[in-house]
Protein backbone atom coordinates (compact mmCIF):
# COMPACT_ATOMS: atom_id res chain seq x y z
CA UNK A 1 0.00 0.00 0.00
CA UNK A 2 1.36 3.43 -0.98
CA UNK A 3 1.90 6.07 1.67
CA UNK A 4 1.27 9.82 1.38
CA UNK A 5 -1.07 11.91 -0.73
CA UNK A 6 -2.11 11.02 -4.20
CA UNK A 7 -2.46 13.77 -6.78
CA UNK A 8 -6.26 13.60 -6.59
CA UNK A 9 -6.25 13.94 -2.78
CA UNK A 10 -3.97 16.95 -3.02
CA UNK A 11 -6.22 18.62 -5.64
CA UNK A 12 -9.30 18.02 -3.47
CA UNK A 13 -7.48 19.56 -0.49
CA UNK A 14 -6.54 22.62 -2.57
CA UNK A 15 -10.13 23.07 -3.78
CA UNK A 16 -11.44 22.90 -0.19
CA UNK A 17 -8.79 25.41 0.90
CA UNK A 18 -9.69 27.76 -1.99
CA UNK A 19 -13.38 27.65 -1.05
CA UNK A 20 -12.57 28.46 2.58
CA UNK A 21 -10.34 31.38 1.55
CA UNK A 22 -12.98 32.72 -0.85
CA UNK A 23 -15.45 32.81 2.04
CA UNK A 24 -12.96 34.59 4.33
CA UNK A 25 -11.88 37.41 1.96
CA UNK A 26 -15.14 39.45 2.11
CA UNK A 27 -15.11 39.14 5.88
CA UNK A 28 -11.54 40.46 5.98
CA UNK A 29 -12.36 43.53 3.86
CA UNK A 30 -15.27 44.37 6.18
CA UNK A 31 -12.97 44.04 9.17
CA UNK A 32 -10.41 46.30 7.49
CA UNK A 33 -13.08 48.93 6.74
CA UNK A 34 -14.30 48.85 10.35
CA UNK A 35 -10.76 49.20 11.68
CA UNK A 36 -10.00 52.17 9.43
CA UNK A 37 -13.20 54.00 10.42
CA UNK A 38 -12.64 53.37 14.13
CA UNK A 39 -9.05 54.60 13.85
CA UNK A 40 -10.12 57.85 12.17
CA UNK A 41 -12.90 58.35 14.74
CA UNK A 42 -10.42 57.96 17.59
CA UNK A 43 -7.88 60.24 15.89
CA UNK A 44 -10.49 62.97 15.38
CA UNK A 45 -11.78 62.74 18.92
CA UNK A 46 -8.25 62.80 20.33
CA UNK A 47 -7.28 65.74 18.11
CA UNK A 48 -10.38 67.62 19.25
CA UNK A 49 -9.61 66.99 22.92
CA UNK A 50 -5.99 68.01 22.47
CA UNK A 51 -7.03 71.29 20.82
CA UNK A 52 -9.45 72.09 23.67
CA UNK A 53 -6.75 71.40 26.26
CA UNK A 54 -4.16 73.42 24.37
CA UNK A 55 -6.47 76.48 24.24
CA UNK A 56 -6.92 76.38 28.02
CA UNK A 57 -3.23 75.68 28.68
CA UNK A 58 -2.10 78.61 26.52
CA UNK A 59 -4.98 80.81 27.73
CA UNK A 60 -5.59 82.04 24.19
CA UNK A 61 -8.06 81.42 21.41
CA UNK A 62 -6.97 78.68 19.04
CA UNK A 63 -8.18 78.10 15.51
CA UNK A 64 -8.82 74.68 14.05
CA UNK A 65 -8.69 74.75 10.24
CA UNK A 66 -9.89 72.07 7.86
CA UNK A 67 -7.53 72.30 4.87
CA UNK A 68 -8.25 70.42 1.66
CA UNK A 69 -5.85 70.37 -1.31
CA UNK A 70 -7.71 67.95 -3.55
CA UNK A 71 -10.18 65.13 -3.16
CA UNK A 72 -11.06 64.30 0.43
CA UNK A 73 -11.52 60.69 -0.67
CA UNK A 74 -7.85 60.62 -1.72
CA UNK A 75 -6.67 61.69 1.74
CA UNK A 76 -5.69 65.17 0.51
CA UNK A 77 -6.90 66.98 3.62
CA UNK A 78 -5.60 67.97 7.03
CA UNK A 79 -6.79 69.36 10.34
CA UNK A 80 -4.46 71.94 11.82
CA UNK A 81 -4.59 73.96 15.03
CA UNK A 82 -2.76 77.27 15.24
CA UNK A 83 -3.04 80.79 16.67
CA UNK A 84 -3.93 82.48 13.39
CA UNK A 85 -7.53 83.09 12.30
CA UNK A 86 -6.41 82.90 8.66
CA UNK A 87 -6.69 79.42 7.18
CA UNK A 88 -3.51 78.04 5.60
CA UNK A 89 -3.46 77.88 1.79
CA UNK A 90 -2.60 74.18 1.62
CA UNK A 91 -1.46 71.22 3.72
CA UNK A 92 2.23 72.06 3.35
CA UNK A 93 1.71 75.64 4.57
CA UNK A 94 -0.43 74.29 7.41
CA UNK A 95 2.49 72.35 8.88
CA UNK A 96 4.67 75.45 9.27
CA UNK A 97 3.04 77.09 12.33
CA UNK A 98 0.90 74.19 13.48
CA UNK A 99 0.47 73.48 17.16
CA UNK A 100 -1.25 70.21 16.28
CA UNK A 101 -1.61 68.60 12.86
CA UNK A 102 -3.61 65.61 11.59
CA UNK A 103 -2.82 64.55 8.02
CA UNK A 104 -5.49 62.79 5.98
CA UNK A 105 -2.99 60.78 3.91
CA UNK A 106 -3.25 57.64 6.09
CA UNK A 107 -7.03 57.76 5.63
CA UNK A 108 -7.29 57.36 1.87
CA UNK A 109 -10.59 55.96 0.59
CA UNK A 110 -12.50 57.68 3.39
CA UNK A 111 -14.70 60.61 2.38
CA UNK A 112 -14.65 63.42 4.94
CA UNK A 113 -16.79 66.58 5.16
CA UNK A 114 -16.39 69.42 7.62
CA UNK A 115 -19.93 70.73 8.14
CA UNK A 116 -19.57 73.80 10.32
CA UNK A 117 -20.56 77.29 9.20
CA UNK A 118 -16.98 77.66 7.93
CA UNK A 119 -13.90 75.47 7.68
CA UNK A 120 -12.41 77.21 10.73
CA UNK A 121 -13.53 76.59 14.29
CA UNK A 122 -12.47 78.85 17.16
CA UNK A 123 -11.74 77.35 20.59
CA UNK A 124 -12.33 79.56 23.63
CA UNK A 125 -9.31 80.33 25.80
CA UNK A 126 -11.16 79.96 29.12
CA UNK A 127 -13.02 76.67 28.81
CA UNK A 128 -11.63 75.27 25.54
CA UNK A 129 -15.06 74.90 23.97
CA UNK A 130 -15.66 75.58 20.30
CA UNK A 131 -17.52 78.85 19.73
CA UNK A 132 -19.91 77.27 17.19
CA UNK A 133 -21.78 74.04 16.60
CA UNK A 134 -20.95 71.71 13.75
CA UNK A 135 -19.83 68.24 12.75
CA UNK A 136 -17.30 66.29 10.78
CA UNK A 137 -18.88 63.46 8.79
CA UNK A 138 -16.78 60.65 7.32
CA UNK A 139 -17.43 57.35 5.57
CA UNK A 140 -15.91 54.53 3.55
CA UNK A 141 -19.36 53.35 2.50
CA UNK A 142 -21.88 56.16 1.97
CA UNK A 143 -24.61 54.05 3.58
CA UNK A 144 -22.68 53.84 6.90
CA UNK A 145 -21.27 57.29 7.75
CA UNK A 146 -19.94 58.30 11.15
CA UNK A 147 -20.05 61.80 12.56
CA UNK A 148 -18.05 63.76 15.14
CA UNK A 149 -20.65 66.17 16.55
CA UNK A 150 -19.48 69.22 18.47
CA UNK A 151 -21.49 71.82 20.35
CA UNK A 152 -20.45 75.02 22.02
CA UNK A 153 -22.19 73.95 25.25
CA UNK A 154 -21.27 70.28 25.56
CA UNK A 155 -18.65 67.70 24.79
CA UNK A 156 -18.01 66.06 21.45
CA UNK A 157 -19.20 62.62 20.49
CA UNK A 158 -18.87 60.11 17.68
CA UNK A 159 -22.08 58.54 16.41
CA UNK A 160 -23.55 56.73 13.43
CA UNK A 161 -25.64 58.87 11.07
CA UNK A 162 -27.84 56.08 9.71
CA UNK A 163 -27.90 53.80 12.75
CA UNK A 164 -25.50 51.84 14.92
CA UNK A 165 -22.35 51.33 12.81
CA UNK A 166 -18.75 50.29 13.52
CA UNK A 167 -19.53 49.98 17.23
CA UNK A 168 -20.91 53.53 17.59
CA UNK A 169 -24.51 54.29 18.54
CA UNK A 170 -26.90 56.24 16.31
CA UNK A 171 -26.89 60.05 16.68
Amino acid sequence: MARGFTLIEMLISLVVLAVLLAAAVPSFSGMSERSKMQRLAEELQGFWGQTKSEAVLRNQELYLHFVQDGAAYAGEWALVTNTSPTAPADRHAAKVNALTYLDGAPFKNITINFSASSTTTIFDRVNGRPTQNGNIQFSVDSTKPLMLKFHNRSSTRICGVTGDVYGYLEC
